[in-house]
């Protein structure tokens, strides 16, 4: 059976993708960090920036994505509240988790 993150690949995203082992996360405490496997530091620097060019998209639009879930998430206890004043709030919120809010967050959310 694939693995199921392979199964989202495109064929123009890669030819033959593995699971590679070093992102590690503490889902109770919400902390995450990267310890590469071995396999990748001894790849080429070329390959590697390749791979974390295409990590860091896909980690980047998943970041995204979460982001305007957290916001119609914080936003269903506020019904028929402004979307002006549920930004506002969101950031807010965003500050206290310290979670990082872009500047074009009314361009993300439409």
């Amino acid at each position: 059976m694939a693995h199921p993150a392979a199964a989202q690949l495109n064929e123009d995203d890669a030819t033959f993708a593995l699971p590679m082992y070093g992102l590690f996360a503490d889902v109770e405490s919400g902390h995450g960090f990267v310890r590469l496997s071995e396999e990748f530091e001894c790849a080429s620097s070329a390959i590697q920036l390749e791979i974390l060019a295409g990590w860091r998209r896909d980690l980047n639009a998943r970041w995204k994505a979460t982001l305007v879930k957290l916001f119609n998430d914080v936003s269903k206890a506020m019904p028929g509240v402004s979307l002006e004043v549920r930004v506002k709030r969101f950031r807010a919120t965003c500050i206290s988790l310290e979670i990082e809010c872009p500047d074009d967050l009314d361009t993300l959310l439409s």
